[in-house]
């Protein structure tokens, strides 16, 4: 390819000289022609003033003038003629010598290609005397290098770096694995972490708030909520869970109105309904309290725990019949309920339903045997049947499970005093109202201490 250019350029180059050539002879023949016709301006000049001489001698002189012209032109034409043929001779000696060295450059082409294929034909075979293991192994270990090579930068960005490698998600994910494993402290530290990053992220505030309320730190929770509503006003899980905090720390006002927010926006949230009632309830407006558990009923008619709010709502109103048929309705609904079974017994002891009562502080104790209530209600009901050995072996047992159970003592005095046994039941009264300081005043007009009403250790005692 080095010598066809080469020739190439020599082609070109002769081609400029024979230009300039041709330049050169053209500018004498002009150069001639020139002189010529001011040699003709000066030959007319002078016929102008030498008219008076001889017309033979004048065309003498034109014929002389074209002669020289005529043999100009002839002499011109020939120069060109030659010049032309040597370019053409040389043209043709140039392109011999290029048919020349094509030939030659396809030869060496060749002989090029020949020598690529048998080198070719080598590298494959000593690629195929490689093995893949080799292979790899090499690979590997400049793997192995770069990566340790781009783990060290890295590590080294993180330590002066720390927030380029921080990842939202990460810190969610850690967040909720330690809620679930109850490290809530942990938790909130990953959830804080997100919300640096991510101040106005509702769901982190409110898992945020979830950690606090399982801590108890019930204000934080509640600020917690706060900012979810902040940002989604009407999201109800916030109100709720404000609704629970404010329960907690007995703000009962707050509450209420924090479960209204719930239950205008989610109608059909029968949680909501239910608190809204137990803290109606607290507030002692029961009859609104029951309102409220009946919309719950309403909306999820197999509630348990609004039936028996309800009919602990009910017996404040001394609606005993109606508070019964609540707690029948709440152990049918969940037969394996303690807590319902034991309201239900306290209910029929009210409508002096005496051996039924007993019967549902049994079913209360079959399901939790520690149940110190249902134990001492047990007692108590007994006591009114004139039972009065079984009544302490009840009472006892609700002792033996609650040591520091005053109403156990009281209960315990009352059989005491039924059984005309003033000291024991001076001294479990004594203990009553060491735990309890109501029991004084309950004493003084409790029928059931008459039998040791005249005895000065008992007004002593009630009498402070």
């Amino acid at each position: 390819q080095h010598k066809i250019d080469l020739a190439l350029q020599k082609l070109e180059q002769l081609g400029n000289d024979i230009t300039e050539q041709l330049s050169k002879y053209q500018s004498k023949i002009e150069v001639q022609i020139d002189k010529t016709l001011q040699h003709l301006k000066e030959l007319e000049a002078n016929l102008n003033t030498e008219v008076y001489d001889s017309q033979s001698g004048i065309k003498t002189q034109k014929a002389q003038t074209i002669q020289s012209l005529e043999k100009l032109e002839t002499e011109a034409k020939t120069q060109l003629y030659d010049l032309q043929s040597d370019i053409q001779n040389r043209k043709d000696i140039i392109l011999q010598n290029l048919d020349k060295l094509e030939t030659t450059l396809a030869a060496q082409l060749s002989e090029v290609e020949s020598d690529a294929q048998t080198e070719k034909d080598k590298i494959l075979q000593q690629l195929a005397e490689i093995s893949p293991t080799s292979i790899a192994e090499a690979a590997l270990s400049e793997v192995l290098q770069n990566t340790q090579t781009l783990t060290e930068q890295l590590e080294r960005l993180k330590s002066n770096h720390p927030k380029l490698f921080l990842n939202p998600d990460d810190y969610v994910n850690q967040g909720n694995t330690l809620f679930s494993q109850g490290q809530y402290q942990d938790a909130i530290a990953s959830y804080d972490q997100v919300l640096d990053l991510q101040p106005n992220n509702p769901d982190i505030w409110y898992q945020r708030g979830m950690a606090l309320w399982e801590l108890q730190q019930y204000q934080d929770a509640i600020a917690s909520y706060d900012k979810v509503i902040e940002i989604k006003p009407d999201d109800p899980d916030s109100w709720y869970q404000r609704g629970l905090a404010l329960m907690e720390l007995r703000r009962y006002e707050g509450a209420v109105v924090a479960f209204n927010k719930v239950v205008k926006f989610k109608p059909d949230h029968y949680k909501a309904w239910l608190n809204r009632g137990m803290t109606l309830r607290r507030l002692r407006r029961y009859e609104d309290a029951i309102a409220s558990y009946d919309k719950a009923l309403e909306i999820q008619p197999n509630y348990h725990q609004a039936w028996v709010d309800r009919g602990v709502a009910l017996g404040m109103l001394q609606k005993h019949e109606e508070a019964f048929g609540s707690f029948d309705q709440a152990v049918q609904v969940q037969p394996d309920n303690t807590v319902a079974w034991l309201n239900r017994g306290m209910a029929l002891d009210v409508l002096e339903r005496y051996q039924e009562a007993v019967a549902s502080f049994d079913k209360a104790i079959e399901l939790n045997s520690d149940s110190h209530k249902a134990w001492n209600y047990r007692g108590s009901t007994l006591v009114k049947l004139e039972q009065n050995d079984q009544a302490l072996e009840s009472i006892n047992r609700a002792l033996e499970i609650q040591p520091e159970y005053a109403a156990g003592y009281y209960n315990k005095a009352i059989v005491y005093s039924s059984q005309g046994r003033v000291t024991l039941a001076v001294e479990n009264l004594e203990q009553a109202i060491e735990l309890n300081p109501r029991y004084r005043e309950e004493a003084s007009n409790d029928p059931d201490f008459e039998a040791i009403s005249d005895d000065d250790r008992f007004w002593q005692l009630i009498g402070g």
